[in-house]
This record gives C-alpha cells, structure tokens and sequence, in this order.
C-alpha cells in the first residue's frame, strides 16, 4: 500500500482499515480458533505427551513435503518407505537446509498443493541480509502462525482484539514532514507508527498520540522502542510524560539489550516481553511469566542447538554458550522447511527445561550469524556491540560496522556528555572485546539509517 503518504488522513484510515477487514477474514477463520484451542491445551502436555504430538507432527509435514514440493520428493525419498517408524532423534540423519538453496531452489520447494488447497498471501522474508526470497503462503499455515502468537499474547494478558501500537517497518508515512506518522487498522485496533520517522524532534509527536490512543500493549523493534524511552527518562517534561500505563510491551525482531529492556520497562511502566519468529515461519521462542528465559514452542516446529560449529564459535559467555538453531518449521507449510539453518543463535546453559511448562529452554537468542564480528586474531565474537554500549549513557543508539579489511567503525548517535564520559571508556573497551589488534574508529552521527524493513541493524559485515 506505498500510495497510502499521498493520502489525506483519514482516506489512509479508511484504506488501511478496509484492507485489514479483508485479511482478517482470512487469517482468523473457524480454522484459526480451532488452532488455538487446540494450543492453549497442548501447553500443559507432560514430556512423553509432548514428544508424541511432535513426532506426530514431524511425519505429517515430512509426508506433506515429499507428495507437494518436488524438492523433498527427492530428498525425502528414503525417509518415506519407514516413515511411521521415524522421530525426532532420527532428524539428525537429514542433510541440513542452506539458505542459498533456498533462494536458489524455492520454486520446487513450494509445495503447490497446499497452495491450491487453502489459498494464498504473496511473502518474502525481511532482507534483513539481503536478497529476500519470495513464494506463497498459505492461509491455513498463516492461521497456525497466528495462533501460536495469539497463545504467546494470552500469556501476557493479551488479546488480539486490544488496542494496540506497532512500531514495525511498514512505511506507513511516506516522507512525511510533520505528523500524522500513523494510521489505524480499526477492524483491529492497530495503531501502525513509522519507525523511520523516530527522532528526538518528533519524540514528543509520537508522546501525545499514545497518550490519545492509550494502548493496552505495544508491539514492535527494540530499536524503535529504546531511543523513545531514554529520552522519556531524560526530558521529564510535559511534552515526555506518559498518561498511561500498558499492560506489556511485546518486542520482536531484533536482539534485545539488557540495557534497552530496564530503560523501556522504566520509562513505559510495564513489563517487555520478547518473542522469537521469523517471516520464513520458523518455531516461536517466547517468554512467559514465571520463567527465567525463553521457552520454544512445540507445537510450532522443532528447533535444533547446534553447539561448536563454523558460524557459532564465540568467545568464553562464563557459564553459558552459544549454539546454532536449525528451525524445522509445522506452522509454515507452503514452503517447507526441514532442519533450515535460519542464521540465527541461542543462548545456553545448563537448564534446558522451563519451570512452569515443559517446553525447551533457551537463556535468550544471541542474535544473527551474519552479526558476528572477527576479532583481531581471527575469532568469530558475538554481542561486541553490548559489551561496549551497555551501561553507557550518553548514547541515543548504536552500530557496529566490520569492514572487508576487519577494521570496525563504532557509529554512535550521541547526547550531550559522550565525548568526555562515554567515548573513552569504549574506546578502553574496544581491545579487550575484539583483541589488542583491531583497528577501530568511533564515528558519531545525527541519525543511523534504517534498512527498507524499518529495522536497525545492530552490526553489519561488509564484504566479509
């Protein structure tokens, strides 16, 4: 909808609410609740019941691959005479799945059946990296996605009917100069705010309009929702104090910081609760009150921690380690993907097993594989930009670039006080994360620019 920033205000509302009628008769059909009550008792299966229903599970998509997608129809070929006999444990047998035979294959792995079958939504992934890729999805596969989401929204005392805030990348305002950087779905109380239009200079815009809407949770990138709060915790004047408290704020999409999780629970009054998905439909990774980490889904699809390997080595995390995910997906079926190494990490220790549902536990996920940076004596070195930002307050946001000559550049949208107070602590610091022979500099900005998906980068590696 890119002709919606030539509208006037309220044609742009009735447009976007119009189109979200449309979608949500497809997404939340009979199907979609079926689907999530069928979640919302799965969650309290016991171990045995669980691996069950996800042994289940894993036969059913595995046979849907080989008879829809020519693709698996090859691959799968010798799992398929024993199918009934296959598990979990035997997953390990399957070649994994590389992101450029993705791109490179996708269209004999769509399985077209399922498409013909349910209908379809045209999708890419994010791009995040670059080059997304694109294929069908499907509407009963959209409808298992959303209901894993919805379940992850009832834990935090959600619903999908509240009013909500999401702050995502849909360029919902063009090059808009002055507010309205928002538009409203009302079939589903959404308020979509521009992130690539957050500045300290239209903070104060973004303030009064969710003191208006008064939403009960918000939903969005980390990085939209950091440099707003800080600035909150720093104005304290009329124009920065909130009217109202939300129930949560659900983040997605980026690494969440330690440092950005306290500064948007102080500043917004309520708790952040972050989740884990992926535009490819990978299994949902959740937190849930009660619980110190984040539990994976079953029901979603099977996430395999691959600890040790070429993309995942990192330096020493004390009593935890970092471990590669391979995402075998049962909420997206129209593509389907069967131990997919989706470049993405996760943060492990000791405990495996959530205290309050007997899901797998992860300690949190560590970010891309891509995001790792190679240090002075050729070590792959996960969450630099962390070690260095967090506690530093005089920084509005942040980014790491590695160049092809392994220098980096720190680039920093400063406050007053960086220079005397911040810079020379980082610059302390910079030997000590990445080795005593990284060449480095610190570039200070007005603003860091956000990919065409509305998200900010935390590291980037060019030409590596």
């Amino acid at each position: 909808m890119s002709f919606l920033h030539r509208l006037p205000l309220w044609a742009r509302n009735v447009a976007v609410t119009a189109y979200g009628a449309r979608l949500a008769r497809k997404r939340y059909s009979s199907d979609f609740q079926q689907y999530l009550q069928l979640y919302l008792g799965t969650q309290w299966l016991d171990p045995h019941a669980y691996r069950d229903l996800q042994n289940n599970m894993l036969r059913d998509l595995l046979r849907e691959a080989y008879d829809g997608a020519p693709f698996y129809r090859q691959a799968l070929a010798p799992v398929v005479r024993n199918l009934q006999d296959f598990t979990i444990d035997d997953l390990s047998s399957l070649p994994l799945l590389e992101k450029e035979t993705v791109r490179e294959r996708t269209c004999d792995m769509i399985n077209r059946s399922r498409v013909r079958q349910w209908g379809h939504i045209a999708w890419k992934t994010s791009g995040t990296t670059g080059n997304p890729f694109h294929w069908p999805f499907d509407w009963d596969s959209m409808r298992r996605n959303l209901a894993i989401r919805e379940r992850f929204y009832r834990w935090q005392g959600i619903t999908r009917y509240d009013v909500s805030a999401r702050f995502t990348g849909r360029p919902v305002s063009g090059n808009a100069t002055k507010p309205p950087y928002w538009v409203l779905n009302r079939t589903e109380n959404q308020w979509f705010f521009s992130t690539f239009h957050l500045r300290e200079a239209t903070f104060p815009d973004y303030v009064a309009a969710l003191n208006r809407i008064k939403p009960v949770y918000l939903d969005g990138f980390p990085s939209a929702f950091h440099p707003l709060a800080k600035w909150i915790l720093a104005d304290r004047s009329p124009a920065s104090t909130l009217k109202f408290r939300p129930c949560v704020i659900i983040t997605t999409a980026e690494t969440l910081g330690s440092d950005a999780r306290r500064d948007i629970e102080q500043a917004f009054g309520c708790r952040v609760a972050d989740y884990y998905s992926s535009s490819e439909g990978a299994p949902y990774i959740t937190e849930l009150v009660g619980e110190d980490g984040l539990l994976v889904n079953p029901e979603s699809g099977i996430v395999e921690f691959l600890e040790g390997t070429d993309k995942a080595e990192l330096t020493c995390l004390g009593a935890h380690t970092r471990a590669e995910m391979v995402v075998t997906s049962f909420i997206q079926r129209s593509l389907p993907l069967i131990r997919y190494r989706i470049g993405d990490s996760a943060i492990l220790d000791s405990n495996r097993t959530g205290k309050t549902r007997v899901m797998p536990r992860i300690v949190g996920i560590a970010g891309r594989n891509e995001d790792l940076v190679i240090g002075g004596d050729g070590r792959l070195i996960g969450i630099g930009l962390d070690r260095l930002v967090k506690g530093r307050h005089h920084i509005h946001s942040a980014q790491l670039v590695q160049h092809a000559d392994r220098s980096i550049t720190l680039r920093v949208v400063p406050s007053q006080g960086f220079d005397e107070i911040d810079r020379p602590v980082i610059e302390k610091l910079f030997p000590g994360v990445f080795g005593p022979d990284i060449r480095y500099r610190i570039v200070t900005m007005n603003s860091i620019p956000r990919g065409p998906n509305g998200k900010l980068r935390g590291t980037i590696r060019e030409g590596l």
